[in-house]
């Protein structure tokens, strides 16, 4: 009889392979078989799609009538499904195994090896619920699963790589400082800085290290726990200001045309409140009789208010019917620990299942009031990063050295701290009174108040 032999394993070891073949072999010259052709499937799992593997090759081998047997170690090492084993059963051929012969061709064996692939498939089930439970365990109480090595540690997952640890706090800085992930990414292009697998930072890598803060602290289900095991590399009030500025609606997600002047699209028209945009000069854009006006009347306006906002900024997060982040996150863990007290109580039998759930139902308003609160609050304390930053890095507090710095910021840094700081309007008439500035953040500067220039 001509016979294939098919070996498989599902990771990459060569000694498997070749410890298969030297049985499958030993059993052929027992039976007196002819080895046609070995077929074999290193690093290839049974359970998923087996299309560009060396299996379909040998079913249209079988048939095309150009072997008779299939020998392989057991039946596992050929399939793991019944879809698997009806697509063999259709070739027609015989399948012999080391532990035993099956014949497709008859009733009785068709029958023997759907219940053996049923039973393969049932023990891989069980398996996949066993790793799944052990996974959720290992994260439930702060221990990283085993995987790929993540940017900003080691490969024990555990201990930060201190390189690349200063890359994830750039990262998350630039972010809450409202730098477009486009640009985050070119930067880091540029510095030669690489992903863990050596490839180039792209905005859709940045945009999940951020919204997944593995690097904030250990995290399970969403939420982030204590972990005895796991390092931190940025504080959690920062990666919640980073996550809110990604989470803002008013976020531009896709670039779409590029934006070539400063204030386009973020000053309006006094008469009908559309956008204005440039066009040789600011106009509106849904009438060409409203107002418009010159680059050079309007900008510096736009510059020197953004200045008086930041001269104005004094570090310190104001109250303004804010709750300082810091209480908010205090009231969110007393919160949580009300809550895993009345579940240990529930467990231990202290207290009755439903009056748990009373209590639990009671504290849930409380909660959700406090996460809304602190999701406002790192969304506006972003705009405070992006002040406190400029701020820093100015030697002086005067308005011209202000608008100075600003005027060499990136495009895209200009616009987010105006569309942030400013509600431009332009009016009918002429010259630079008939543009209204509304502070949105400086709000006392609205009532009057003046800044010093002392230049």
């Amino acid at each position: 009889m001509r016979a294939f032999t098919y070996s498989r394993q599902s990771l990459d070891l060569a000694e498997g392979i070749d410890r298969q073949q030297e049985r499958t072999r030993q059993l052929a010259a027992q039976r007196g078989y002819t080895i046609v052709h070995e077929y074999t499937d290193n690093d290839v799992s049974a359970t998923k799609s087996r299309a560009k593997a060396q299996w379909p090759r040998m079913l249209a081998a079988l048939e095309a009538g150009e072997a008779d047997v299939v020998i392989a170690v057991d039946i596992d090492r050929l399939v793991r499904s019944l879809r698997d084993m009806l697509s063999l059963m259709d070739t027609g051929a015989a399948v012999l195994t080391v532990d035993g012969e099956l014949d497709l061709t008859t009733a009785d064996g068709q029958f023997r090896a759907s219940m053996m692939a049923s039973l393969a498939r049932f023990e891989t089930s069980r398996k996949s619920e066993r790793q799944v439970r052990a996974n959720d365990y290992r994260v439930s109480v702060g221990k990283p699963n085993p995987q790929r090595r993540r940017y900003g540690y080691e490969s024990d997952m555990r201990t930060p790589r201190e390189t690349e640890a200063a890359v994830v706090v750039r990262v998350f800085e630039a972010v809450a400082a409202r730098k477009s992930l486009r640009s985050i990414a070119q930067a880091l292009n540029a510095d030669g800085i690489t992903t863990a697998t050596g490839k180039e930072w792209v905005p859709v890598r940045l945009r999940e290290m951020v919204l997944r803060p593995y690097e904030a602290g250990f995290t399970y289900r969403g939420e982030t726990i204590a972990s005895a095991d796991v390092v931190p590399i940025v504080s959690a009030e920062l990666a919640g200001i980073a996550r809110a500025v990604l989470a803002d609606p008013t976020r531009r997600t896709t670039p779409g045309p590029t934006v070539r002047h400063m204030v386009s699209g973020l000053v309006f028209c006094g008469v009908c409140g559309d956008a204005m945009v440039y066009a040789s000069t600011y106009r509106c854009k849904a009438n060409s009789s409203h107002p418009s006006i010159i680059k050079k009347t309007l900008e510096p306006i736009v510059v020197r208010e953004v200045a008086r906002a930041v001269v104005t900024y004094t570090g310190e997060v104001r109250d303004g019917g804010r709750t300082d982040i810091r209480d908010l996150v205090a009231q969110h863990a007393v919160t949580e620990e009300r809550v895993a007290a009345i579940v240990r109580d529930r467990d231990e039998g202290l207290v009755s299942a439903p009056v748990a759930r009373a209590r639990l139902v009671e504290l849930r308003d409380e909660r959700e009031a406090i996460e809304a609160k602190l999701e406002t609050a790192r969304s506006s304390s972003s705009t405070l990063v992006t002040l406190h930053g400029l701020a820093q890095r100015l030697q002086g507090g005067q308005i011209d050295a202000v608008s100075a710095r600003f005027l060499e910021l990136e495009l895209g840094e200009q616009r987010e701290l105006i569309r942030q700081l400013l509600n431009v309007t332009v009016n009918r008439g002429r010259g630079a009174e008939r543009v209204d500035v509304e502070h949105l953040e400086a709000v006392w500067l609205n009532f009057g108040g003046e800044v010093a220039n002392d230049d």
